[in-house]
């Protein structure tokens, strides 16, 4: 049995702990990084929607690059595929990816910008992001090749 004149400090000793605990959390969440992600503007026209970057070496390539305007080609009416000023870094890219309508991706071999607006199978691709569902239809309106431009959002 605990003295009485111990019993006071051993309940300090024990709050303190638990809170501390409760404050901080474990170590582990102390060490983790925030992932902040990076929005994207782009421009058809007047037309504006917003997409959000994954955080990975294509995407940091890509992004280096912007501004810039891209004439985008019509391909079997599901994307729009084009090429910026400098091919994106690919090296470490994972492949192997199925993309969703509003999914913005590289083509690993060409090293290229691909937006898909509708349903497509797997292919050797590296996600770069993921536009915005007002994107998704606008894309599917222009049935042709359509020049974007595309921006950081600070």
């Amino acid at each position: 049995m605990v003295s009485r004149e111990w019993k006071f400090p051993i309940f300090l000793l024990g709050m303190f702990l638990v809170l501390g605990y409760s404050l901080y959390g474990d170590e582990s969440s102390v060490n983790e990084k925030v992932e902040v992600k990076t929005t994207v503007k782009i421009t058809i026209g007047s037309a504006v929607f917003f997409a959000t970057m994954e955080n990975n070496a294509t995407v940091r390539s890509f992004i280096a690059q912007l501004p810039l305007s891209i004439k985008m080609q019509d391909l079997a009416r599901e994307e729009k595929y084009g090429f910026a000023p400098k091919k994106l870094n690919v090296a470490g890219a994972q492949g192997r990816y199925d993309p969703s309508p509003g999914d913005i991706c590289s083509y690993i071999p060409w090293a290229n910008i691909l937006i898909y607006y509708d349903n497509h199978g797997p292919e050797n691709l590296e996600k770069l992001g993921t536009m915005d569902k007002s994107g998704i239809a606008l894309l599917a309106s222009y049935p042709g090749d359509v020049t974007l431009s595309f921006e950081v959002v600070k």
